[in-house]
């Protein structure tokens, strides 16, 4: 039985162990269970027999579960190891292959449910629902028990999930109702081949014109109202990227002060602040958001056409304004963005018949392409038409946005 889950080390923690055993011994005791076979310690062994020593510290783990074996040598060695998401992708994928649910993945290896979710789907471009026939016929608890996946159970949740999504129902409220997590829900989905909404819904949808249109596709969902209300449920430190247009005007202010406030909590530490802004106020929108975030850097959207002048009734800035602003701002605690990218965009003209202030989605979708990968969860607290989720959902990734008002027909556009 092969208990080596992890990764092999690289080469040059290789050979610093190798020159650590060469010098001191095995100062950390192989352990095996019963049988003779390695549970924790390969790497000590293969060295020792290339340096020619036949003897060193052992520990027998009796009575252990195949099971609590894995568990056992994934706590020993996710103290010491520090996995790239690639990596820990990989070994999502294998725990689950044998059997382990993903919440018992998530709990093992120390990371939120939603992250293993999103793992799993990430082994291809789009999202996979893990309950398909090449997933293992039983399932292995947090409790440790092992339980049968029932087909014709699975296939009754999906249906049901189909027809409460079919009539209008968000993925967050199947969630709720038929008590899953809203992953689960997204992948049933996904497994009824991305079924077209019935013919009901889609007039419904014609007649309300609203942000909810796009709220059919799977991974994509809009909910409607202030999203320092809505979004409250999205899971600490689970989101990569933050892509939104917030209002610009001054009375609008305030709003990215919260705006700072909830991105620090919900980014992931290799996550990311990308917004528009005016350049009027831009001194104020940038300390409220360093409040709570680490800058990063300046973009910025180049204006199809000859710009835009200052209106009337603000502060007279004899300005042609040809360009928009890209804020990037990181966790105080972040990583930093390690890819790289042109700060510039070239805009791709006004797109602007969903919803007044609406950005164009060739320029979400570039956006995204740089930073995020399939599977990422992609936040909008503005979503206005839902520009980036359609984006979004092109790309394979998985998308939350919020939106207070049908259009913000009622509300004067400042765009400076």
């Amino acid at each position: 039985m092969q208990y080596q889950l992890l990764p092999d080390l690289q080469p040059d923690e290789y050979e610093a162990l190798r020159t650590d055993i060469a010098l001191r011994g095995v100062q950390v005791p192989v352990e095996y269970d019963e049988q003779g076979n390695i549970l924790d310690g390969h790497h000590r062994v293969r060295i020792c027999q290339e340096l020619g020593i036949t003897d060193w510290p052992r520990i027998v783990r009796q009575g252990l579960t195949e099971n609590e074996k894995i568990e056992h040598v994934l706590s020993l060695n996710l103290n010491r190891r520090h996995l790239t998401r690639e990596q820990r992708i990989e070994l999502v994928r294998k725990l689950r292959e044998q059997g382990w649910s993903t919440r018992r993945i998530a709990e093992v290896i120390g990371v939120g449910h939603m992250t293993v979710t999103r793992d799993l789907d990430n082994t291809d471009d789009a999202p996979v629902p893990i309950d398909t026939p090449a997933s293992p016929t039983h399932t292995i608890g947090a409790d440790g028990k092992r339980y049968p996946i029932q087909p014709e159970a699975i296939e009754q949740r999906r249906e049901l999930v189909r027809k409460l999504h079919e009539e209008g129902m968000s993925t967050r409220r199947i969630a709720e109702v038929i008590e899953v997590d809203q992953a689960t829900v997204v992948r049933d989905l996904a497994a009824g081949a991305r079924q077209q909404p019935s013919p009901a819904r889609r007039a419904n949808d014609r007649e309300r014109k609203s942000p909810e249109l796009i709220a059919q596709y799977p991974g994509i969902e809009i909910r409607r109202g202030d999203f320092r209300e809505v979004l409250t449920d999205v899971p600490d430190r689970s989101v990569k990227l933050i892509l939104s247009d917030p209002p610009y005007g001054k009375q609008f202010l305030s709003l990215w002060d919260d705006l700072g406030s909830f991105a620090r909590r919900i980014l992931r530490p290799d996550g990311l602040l990308i917004t528009y802004s005016g350049q009027l106020y831009l001194p104020q929108v940038i300390a409220a958001l360093s409040r709570h975030l680490t800058w990063w850097w300046l973009g910025g959207v180049l204006h199809a056409g000859h710009g835009n002048l200052t209106p009337l009734g603000y502060p007279v800035r004899k300005v042609i304004n040809q360009f928009k602003p890209l804020l990037m701002f990181i966790p105080p605690d972040g990583t930093g963005i390690d890819v790289v990218f042109r700060d510039f965009i070239h805009g791709a003209g006004p797109e602007k018949d969903k919803h007044n202030w609406q950005q164009p989605i060739a320029e979400a979708i570039e956006i995204m392409t740089n930073f995020c990968q399939p599977g990422d969860l992609v936040i909008d607290p503005f979503a206005g038409s839902g520009t980036v989720g359609a984006a979004a959902q092109q790309l394979g990734l998985h998308f939350i946005g919020a939106e207070i008002l049908d259009g913000r027909q009622n509300e004067e556009p400042e765009r400076l």
